[in-house]
C-alpha cells in the first residue's frame, strides 16, 4: 500500500510515539476523530494512515475496541546486529511533529527500515552520566547515533561500536565520526551579517560546550580581522539560567545556538514584560527556531536537521561495513534565514 501523503503528519506522529515506547505496545490509540482534528484531516483520511500502519504490522484495529499498538518495529525481538540506537535528549518538542528531534528522527527511523534495522531509542535525563547499563545496551548495538552534547561532560567514550555524533565536536581521540553545522562558514556569515547592518560592536554569548565555543571562537577571530569590536562574553552553564540582564541597543549580539537565544529572550520578557531590542540586532546559529514550535522567531544560519539524519545513519552504515574506517568530521552548510522566511 502506497504512503498516503495527505496523511503523512499523521503517520509520522504515530510512528514517533510508538518508536519512543510513549504509545507502548498493546497501548490504544486516542479516538481517530481527534487525531483528524490535529492534524486538521478528514477523517477518511486518518483511516487510511492507520491502515496504513495497520498493513506495515505496528497497529491492529478492533472494530469494538478501538486501535492497539501491535508492534515498535520488532525493536524488542530485534537481535543486536539487526539494532541500531539513537541517543537523544529530552525535547519539549517530543510530541510535536514539527520538532528538532521529530525532523531528524523520523528520517532515521525511514533510513533503518529501509536497511532492514530496527532503531532503539534512548531518551537521555538531563544528569551527567551514561550508566553502565546503558553502555551496555548501546554497546549490544550494531551501531549508535548520539544526538547530545555529552562531549560537554562525558571525560571518556564508553561506547565501543561504531558511533556518530551530533551537536558535538570532541571526537575523543578519533573513536566516533561527528556530523553539524559547518563553524567556520557560520561564522563569516554572522560577520557579514552584522557588516550589512552597520554594527560595528558585538557581544558574544554560547552554552558552555565544545561545538558551541567553537562557533563563538571562531565568529570572534574572525570579527575583529572585519576591523570588528567584542563587547563581551556570556558563557552560560547548562545549569543556570539563561537571563542576560543588560542589552544595550548600539551593540549586536550573536548567538552560538538558538536555543539559548530563545531561552533568554523568553526570560527577559517575563523578567521585563517586553522583548530586548529590534531582533535584527540578534543572529544565532543552528536554526532550532525554525521548526521548533517557538513563537518568537529570529535571524539564524540553519541546518537542515532532516538532511543531518540523513549524514549521521550514512556514516554510522559506513562505519558498521568498515570498522576500521577513519572517524570524520562531517560539516553541512548554513542557510542565512531572515525571521519573516522563518513563519
Amino acid at each position: 500500500m502506497k504512503k498516503p501523503e495527505v496523511a503523512a503528519n499523521l503517520i509520522e506522529y504515530i510512528n514517533t510515539q510508538i518508536i519512543t515506547g510513549r504509545y507502548p505496545v498493546g497501548s490504544k490509540l486516542p479516538f481517530l476523530r481527534l487525531l483528524a482534528r490535529k492534524f486538521q484531516i478528514s477523517y477518511t483520511s486518518a483511516w487510511n494512515g492507520i491502515e496504513y500502519l495497520e498493513r506495515q504490522g505496528k497497529l491492529h484495529k478492533s472494530a469494538r475496541r478501538g486501535i492497539f499498538v501491535q508492534s515498535r518495529n520488532a525493536v524488542n525481538e530485534a537481535s543486536p546486529e539487526q539494532q541500531l540506537a539513537l541517543v537523544a535528549p529530552h525535547f519539549t518538542s517530543l510530541n510535536d511533529t514539527n520538532g528538532l528531534f521529530h525532523s531528524t528522527l523520523s528520517v532515521l527511523e525511514q533510513l533503518a527500515a529501509e536497511h532492514h534495522y530496527s532503531l532503539m531509542v534512548i531518551p537521555m535525563p538531563n544528569v551527567k552520566i551514561l550508566d553502565s547499563a546503558t553502555v551496555e545496551k548501546l554497546n549490544r548495538c550494531r551501531g549508535v547515533i548520539l544526538m547530545k552534547e555529552i562531549d560537554g561532560w562525558l571525560t571518556a567514550m564508553q561506547i565501543t561500536v561504531p558511533t556518530v555524533g551530533i551537536l558535538m565536536e570532541n571526537n575523543y581521540g578519533g573513536q566516533l565520526s561527528l556530523v553539524g553545522i559547518d563553524p567556520y562558514a557560520a561564522a563569516q556569515e554572522a560577520v557579514s551579517f552584522f557588516l550589512a547592518r552597520g554594527i560595528s560592536q558585538v557581544h558574544l554569548a554560547y552554552v558552555n560546550y565544545p561545538c558551541y565555543r567553537l562557533r563563538a571562537k571562531l565568529f570572534e577571530m574572525l570579527w575583529t580581522e572585519a576591523g570588528g569590536i567584542v563587547t563581551g562574553h556570556y558563557a552560560q552553564y547548562p545549569e543556570s539560567g539563561a537571563d542576560m540582564e543588560y542589552f544595550a541597543p548600539d551593540r549586536g549580539y550573536f548567538f552560538a545556538s538558538d536555543s539559548l537565544l530563545y531561552a533568554v529572550i523568553t526570560n527577559h520578557r517575563e523578567k521585563y514584560g517586553r522583548d530586548p531590542f529590534d531582533p535584527e540586532r540578534m543572529i544565532a546559529v543552528d536554526g532550532k527556531n525554525l521548526i521548533m514550535p517557538w513563537e518568537f522567531r529570529f535571524p539564524t544560519i540553519a541546518l537542515d536537521w532532516r538532511e543531518v539524519g540523513r549524514a549521521a545513519f550514512e556514516e554510522c552504515m559506513a562505519l558498521i561495513g568498515d570498522p576500521t574506517r577513519r572517524r570524520r568530521r562531517i560539516y553541512l552548510s548554513g542557510q542565512f534565514t531572515q525571521p519573516e522566511q522563518s513563519r
